[in-house]
């Protein structure tokens, strides 16, 4: 049980325009799909921005300000404390785009409440890690 708590996985829906402070540092790793909407991240002199469709992985310790807008803004996130998982990943912001494959899969995780992850969901998640 212990290991699940190292993940916490939610499905998050806003309307209008959202801004985050996250310039203590990111807690954790995170690899988001954004369904809708918008988002730009800000940092130590460089702007990321991603759209609909595409998927954004942020570093653990990652010092940002996000700014996110859209009518409905909707992204499926997974957040992992695990730095070992990313062969593929280097330690800095990246946006990748979203193959139909990748979509499927990231839609396909159960959410559960408190974000909590059963292992079905961790096996697509390391599926996702794989992938991208």
């Amino acid at each position: 049980m212990l290991y699940r708590k190292n993940f916490a996985f939610a499905h998050t829906i806003l309307t209008g325009k959202h801004y985050y402070d996250n310039r203590g540092g990111a807690p954790m790793y995170y690899v988001a799909y954004l369904i809708s909407g918008e988002v730009r991240y800000v940092a130590e002199g460089e702007t990321h921005h991603a759209r609909a469709g595409q998927i954004v992985y942020l570093p653990k310790g990652y010092r940002y300000q996000s700014f996110w807008s859209g009518e409905n803004i909707d992204s499926v996130i997974f957040g992992f404390f695990d730095a070992g998982t990313l062969e593929n990943l280097k330690n800095t912001p990246q946006i990748f785009n979203a193959d139909e494959e990748l979509i499927a899969l990231f839609l396909s995780v159960r959410i559960e409440p408190g974000g909590s992850v059963t292992y079905h969901s961790l096996s697509i998640f390391y599926t996702v890690l794989d992938r991208i």
